[in-house]
Order: structure tokens, then C-alpha cells, then sequence
């Protein structure tokens, strides 16, 4: 690692910062076989810090996690200002969260289903919506940790509850355990009083813009978390048709069937 890297690492970087892949690098298991080659433009959060090897366990939007990452191949995400962060925030708020805005929504509908006509023929519609119920389940247990460690959103500690609302279970709900607009809409209103009416208070000014900059970035970082949390949703939505579309699953599901 060159000074400037471990300067950014010692300064920059924190638990739950969102980064950038930068520059091309691959991934090695412990008997030197390539675990993953990464290219730039690929985000993710970090989870934790190594201090002794001064590197960083990141979780990336394609749902791969990796411990022990060279900062030099990073870059800290800015894409967002406040005012997008903001944005975007409100843009997850939906009708199915009553306007409380500790809710996030997130559509969670299927709809691109291609069941093969002889898998139809064999088993029959019914049964074959069965099974695709059975799948669709299975798919939300793995996603929400239900099921499997390392799940998505198991990476995200400021969710305190989830559950499903709608026809058939088409949105999923976040609860945030934080009162992040809030918070943030309180900070900017401080700031700006400070900022009028006690301009020549250069200490109590200097507070609030320091705590406003603080809520800043809680925004910020809030609001990446729910694009990279509606980027994995379509990943898992992606794999899950890609699986339920294919023969070889049909095949599989049949001679399970048969066997029984």
C-alpha cells in the first residue's frame, strides 16, 4: 500500500461508507485459485476495518462480499449531494408506508415468468404455481436472512423490522431505526437560523455546521444503502427467473416428483 492509500485508509474510510470500485483487481482463495476479478464502477459498502493490515471487508451491490481489500483500488462515492440523497430518500417512500417516513417501499412484484408448455402439460398449471410460490418464499428468506447467514439484509443495521404488504405480497417494507429526514430536516433548519440571525456567534455557527454536515452525511450514506438494497432486489429477481425459466429446473422438479 503507497503512503497516500494508507493516509485515506487512516482518514477516510469508515464502517458503513459507501466506495467504488477504481481500478481493476482480483480476488485469491488461500491456495492462490481466482475467487473473482473486479472491475471499476462496481459499489458496495464497507463493513469492517482491518486495522493491523489496513484494508477493508466490503459488500458489494452483486451481492459478493470480500474481507482483507486494498483501499488503493477504491474510491469514495459522491455521486450524491445532500439534496439528491435527500431526493432519493423521499422517492422510497410509498403508500403502503402510511406516510410515516421511517418506511421505506420497495417493489418486489414478479412478473416475468416463462413457464415451458411441456412442464405445463406434465404437471399442470396449478401445480406449477405451486411450486413457484414455494420458490418465491424460499427467495425472500434468503434475501431477508429468514434462512441463510450473509443475507442482503442482514448488512444494513439500521433496519429494525421487515415484512412484505400488498396483493400477494408485491412490496417489501423497511423500518429504519433511525429518524434520518428528520434529523437531517432539524440540523439544515438550526443551521440556517445560526447562519441569519446569530451570524456573529462564529462558535455557535461553527456547531451547527458541523452537526448539519454530520446529518449530511447520514443522508447521504442512507440513501446509497437504498439504491444498493434496490439494486440487489433486481440481482436476486434476475438469478430467480433465470432459474425458474430454465428446463433444467422443471427437470429437476418433475423427477423430484416422480420419485414420491
Amino acid at each position: 500500500m503507497n503512503l497516500a492509500a494508507r493516509y485515506a485508509w487512516l482518514f477516510t474510510y469508515e464502517i458503513d461508507m459507501h466506495v467504488t470500485v477504481s481500478r481493476p483487481f482480483d480476488v485469491h482463495d488461500d491456495n492462490g485459485e481466482l475467487l473473482k476479478h473486479f472491475e471499476p464502477g462496481l459499489n458496495g459498502k464497507i463493513i469492517s476495518l482491518h486495522w493491523r493490515s489496513r484494508t477493508f471487508s466490503v459488500y458489494f451491490e452483486d451481492d459478493s462480499y470480500h474481507e482483507f481489500l486494498d483501499p488503493d483500488h477504491f474510491t469514495v462515492r459522491t455521486d450524491l449531494n445532500a439534496t439528491e440523497a435527500y431526493n432519493t430518500l423521499i422517492s422510497f417512500f410509498g403508500h403502503h408506508a402510511k406516510m410515516n417516513e421511517n418506511y421505506y417501499q420497495f417493489n418486489i412484484k414478479m412478473h416475468h415468468y416463462d413457464i415451458p408448455t411441456s412442464v405445463i402439460a406434465q404437471i399442470g398449471i396449478t401445480r406449477a404455481w405451486g411450486i413457484i410460490g414455494e420458490q418465491q418464499e424460499n427467495l425472500f428468506n434468503l434475501f431477508s436472512g429468514k434462512d441463510a447467514d450473509y443475507a442482503p439484509l442482514s448488512f444494513f443495521d439500521w433496519i429494525s423490522e421487515y415484512w412484505m404488504e400488498g396483493k400477494n405480497g408485491g412490496y417489501l417494507l423497511l423500518r429504519d431505526s433511525r429518524h434520518v429526514k428528520e434529523s437531517y430536516e432539524e440540523a439544515e433548519y438550526q443551521f440556517l437560523e445560526a447562519a441569519t440571525e446569530y451570524a456573529s456567534d462564529e462558535e455557535y455557527l461553527e456547531e451547527n455546521r458541523e452537526e448539519l454536515e454530520a446529518y449530511e452525511k447520514e443522508l447521504i450514506e442512507r440513501a446509497y444503502d437504498l439504491k444498493m438494497i434496490e439494486a440487489l432486489i433486481k440481482k436476486y429477481q434476475d438469478d430467480h427467473f433465470k432459474e425458474i425459466n430454465s428446463h433444467s429446473f422443471w427437470q429437476s422438479k418433475i423427477r423430484f416428483r416422480e420419485a414420491f
